[in-house]
């Protein structure tokens, strides 16, 4: 594609989406506006020409605009009715997530490269806007199936190309190096494999959120299909334990209905790929996959592994600067030069999360990040017990719920062995899914605490964010 088809299309479908979404009703409008990102995968990675941005930083851009000028024009609007003012607390997940890019940002006064800090601060602010962006448009069930939906749709398209371009493997001592694994569109197998994760788990929770003949339920399936064979393609054994992470996750939260199907569906394909593997020995991938699952639990040691050479360098350089650290894009400014092992690797990052984030944002940055993965957590749990009192949800809202949590959950799998999140789909997708779950967990979170707007409890007063369970229930297909 030339650079002004390119730009002409980054210019062109923003425009077009913001001209359609103000056709519709709200909050449907919102949730398609959203989508504009999500679409932007495929070619997420393409720079955008004359401007310092990738595609998908663009449409992250277009998203958060189109669905802050939509509300505008409807203020705007003299025969239009005024979208309602946000109510309610911000979700906690919201402010844990600002916390740790504030930590980025006090970093930054510390950064041994100031340029590289900036340009990542100014994605992780971008980051942010959009997670609040998304858990302030997707107020029902419709609109947050919608998002969920592009995701899988998209998704499936990047892992299904994955899959159709990958090489034969080639493995090597025990399957502890591998040549010629899939990467798809990414640079690297450890991100596609990471992506594949993740539409894998958030896959299946649309599958389980939907009623037996619904039609979506067929893209579920594909997106979960196309994904776990592109997780298998990029033999990625980090993404590998990000996904059985995500997996364990999403079957915890989940109901015992859909806890037992999604137990006999992956008892069901765990048995055909063992089959597979019996009647068709010397088939390349399962046969290479095979080889590294077994040096998972103690296979041939890698010569040219120097991934606790990588290790090593981060803790030096947090003890170096333990509070705030080197700040954010500084690990492979300091692990570069100076011979060593670390001189012609280059990492980019320390291959942990965190070490990453210990190394770059110090002991202030952990915690931050540490607090936020536990008011994740604490709000998932409070949000089940809300629908467990509730008798569950009639439209899927649990299982969406599951799958945003699930499919970050696989982030913090893979971040045991590996960091992806330098790229800029994989990291604008986990901001997506910071939204999406800032949305399903705010009913939950509501309704157990009952804050109060005036001197009314919000399920008395029926604000928008205490009635989100209701809605949901009410757009039961």
């Amino acid at each position: 594609m030339s650079d002004v088809a390119l730009a002409g299309l980054v210019i062109a479908v923003p425009g077009v989406l913001l001209l359609a979404v103000t056709a519709v009703r709200k909050p449907t409008r919102e949730a398609l506006a959203v989508c504009l990102l999500p679409l932007s995968f495929p070619v997420g990675q393409l720079a955008v020409p004359g401007l310092p941005l990738q595609v998908v930083q663009f449409a992250a851009v277009g998203a958060v605009g189109s669905v802050w000028l939509c509300r505008l024009a409807a203020r705007a609007g003299p025969s239009r009715p005024a979208p309602p003012a946000p109510s309610g607390p911000v979700p906690p997940v919201l402010l844990a997530a600002g916390g740790a890019v504030l930590s980025a940002l006090l970093s930054t006064v510390v950064a041994v490269d100031p340029a590289a800090a900036l340009r990542l601060d100014a994605g992780y602010l971008l980051g942010l806007a959009l997670a609040g962006t998304v858990a302030r448009s997707c107020s029902d069930a419709r609109s947050v199936r919608i998002v969920v939906v592009a995701v899988c749709g998209a998704g499936a398209a990047v892992c299904a190309a994955g899959v159709a371009t990958a090489p034969q493997p080639r493995a090597y001592l025990g399957g502890s190096v591998v040549d010629n694994r899939a990467t798809g569109m990414f640079g690297q197998p450890n991100e596609l494999g990471s992506f594949a994760a993740a539409v894998l788990v958030l896959g299946l929770a649309l599958l389980l959120s939907l009623p037996g003949r619904h039609p979506l339920r067929l893209l579920g399936a594909t997106a979960a299909a196309a994904g776990g064979a592109a997780l298998t393609a990029s033999l990625s054994r980090g993404a590998w334990i990000g996904a059985g992470l995500g997996l364990l996750v999403l079957l915890g939260l989940v109901d015992a209905g859909a806890r037992r199907r999604l137990l006999g569906g992956l008892v069901a394909v765990a048995a055909v790929l063992v089959l597979a593997g019996v009647v068709l020995p010397r088939q390349p991938l399962l046969a290479v996959a095979g080889d590294r699952v077994a040096s998972l639990a103690g296979g041939q040691r890698n010569p040219y592994e120097a991934r606790s050479a990588i290790w090593r360098e981060a803790l030096w350089q947090w003890q170096a600067h333990p509070l705030l650290g080197v700040g954010p894009g500084g690990y492979q400014v300091l692990a570069a030069p100076g011979g060593g092992p670390l001189a012609t690797v280059r990492p980019e990052h320390a291959h942990s999360l965190a070490l990453t984030v210990a190394a770059e944002q110090g002991l202030v940055g952990l915690g931050a990040v540490a607090v936020a993965v536990a008011a994740g957590g604490v709000s998932v749990v409070r949000a089940l017990r809300w629908h467990a009192r509730q008798g569950g949800g009639g439209a899927g809202e649990r299982e969406l719920l599951a799958g945003a949590a699930s499919a970050l959950a696989t982030v913090l799998g893979q971040g045991v062995v590996d960091y992806p999140l330098r790229n800029p789909v994989l990291v604008t997708l986990a901001w997506l899914l910071v939204g999406l779950l800032a949305a399903a967990v705010s009913t939950g979170a509501a309704a157990a605490a009952e804050p109060v707007v005036g001197a009314l409890p919000l399920t008395a007063a029926r604000a928008p964010s205490a009635g989100l369970a209701d809605r949901f229930r009410r757009s039961r297909p």
